[in-house]
């Protein structure tokens, strides 16, 4: 006997809504959220803020938003690691102290966190080891670029980033994956 392949509702969206991260955590994690805007803005959140609803169960607003401004990712903080890495879309890079992007309330108003020129958005944050981790990026067109994360000076929340990787003409950084590099 076969069983006809089920859509299941994961989430209710309102409408405008879209789902533009989903995370894998424990429910117990300590680990904290961020989360981050296409003007390079964001707001860190204890995990324990958020509260766990039924598969069609609508959300809570976890972060205010300003006009033409839209949550690009979210990532977890990894409370091993004590550095955060910034990429935008135009592959410009920062690595920032952990310690200087504070946990916040549901809905403050979110936090500057990494000044952006032109068309660029901010992309990807993460919970780096500034000594030992690589970042991988992906572009939309272009064969990915490896760079190790000590090659970027520490800077301040607001800092711009470093022009790390040449984005080829009419193409953008789409991806990013961090690993160790255990030599």
């Amino acid at each position: 006997a076969s069983k006809d392949n089920v859509n299941l509702t994961i989430v209710t969206l309102n409408d405008g809504d879209e789902v533009v991260a989903a995370l894998f955590t424990l429910e117990n994690s300590s680990n904290d959220i961020i989360i981050f805007t296409n003007i390079g803005r964001g707001i860190r959140i204890k995990m324990e803020e958020l509260r766990v609803y039924g598969r069609a169960a609508k959300g809570l607003r976890q972060i205010t938003l300003q006009d033409n401004e839209y949550v690009t990712n979210a990532n977890q903080v990894d409370p091993t690691k004590k550095a955060l890495f910034y990429i935008t879309s135009a592959g410009r890079a920062k690595v920032t102290d952990v310690k200087y992007f504070p946990v916040m309330d549901r809905n403050e108003e979110s936090l500057q966190l990494i000044t952006l020129e032109g068309n660029e958005m901010l992309l990807y944050v993460a919970s780096v080891n500034n000594k030992t981790d690589i970042v991988r990026v992906y572009f939309k067109n272009a064969d990915p670029v490896d760079f190790s994360i000590s090659e970027l000076k520490i800077a301040t929340r607001i800092a711009k980033g470093e022009k790390v990787i040449k984005v080829p003409r009419g193409d953008s950084v789409v991806s990013v994956k961090i690993f160790t590099n255990n030599k």
